[in-house]
């Protein structure tokens, strides 16, 4: 196979954009990223967040959080949380999930300073397991946002709230809730993805620590 020095350029510029190291890219070449892959153990190097701006306090729970009773299609003024849309890869891979009930956690949003892929995110964030976070949290903090108590998610059009959150299968996903025209849109896709760039303002949010 013939690659153009023009390509590897490209390819080049991309990597070092986004601090690629070349043990992840061999990984997406030969699709070994696999479930349980972290980027911790790469090494990546990344710079592509600011300080901590926001800690919320997310509330125990005293049962199991089941996605399809409450990621709904709703914006009517009865709805809990006002959800304009839900992605195809998030109704697939999150459709069948059930959380069980946890202690209550605390969790902190982090600006992205620079455009980025989710790898080197995850590795500034210390990997993957520091990084997860629960659709039981995300939730949270979306009802907080529609009963106009405190909340730090961005609630401008486009703007994105970067979560990394376990499939139904226990894959490692980012899920991204953003606010539409009159709710919020909730997109999944592959922390191993090329296509997926997180642009700067974008905020990122993961767990500080599990209330005991």
């Amino acid at each position: 196979m013939k690659i153009e020095i023009s390509e590897l350029q490209e390819l080049l510029k991309i990597m070092e954009t986004n601090n690629v190291s070349v043990v992840q890219l061999r990984g997406l070449i030969e699709g070994t990223p696999k479930a349980d892959f972290d980027v911790a153990d790469s090494d990546v190097i990344a710079e592509t967040l600011g300080g901590i701006i926001s800690t919320t306090a997310i509330p125990a729970t005293t049962e199991q959080f089941i996605a399809k009773d409450n990621f709904i299609v709703d914006t009517s003024k009865n709805a809990k949380v006002k959800i304009l849309r839900l992605g195809r890869n998030f109704k697939s891979w999150f459709g069948t999930k059930t959380e069980n009930q946890f202690s209550g956690s605390s969790i902190v949003g982090r600006q992205l300073i620079e455009s980025s892929l989710d790898a080197p995110i995850l590795k500034e964030l210390g990997g993957n397991k520091k990084a997860e976070t629960t659709l039981t949290e995300i939730y949270a903090m979306m009802q907080m946002h529609a009963s106009a108590k405190t909340s730090d998610l961005l609630a401008n059009n486009d703007d994105a709230n970067i979560f990394y959150v376990k499939d139904a299968s226990g894959t490692l996903r980012a899920v991204s809730v953003a606010w539409g025209v009159g709710g919020w849109i909730v997109y999944a896709t592959s922390i191993n993805s090329f296509d997926e760039w997180w642009s700067i303002g974008n905020r990122v949010f993961c767990r500080d620590s599990l209330v005991a």
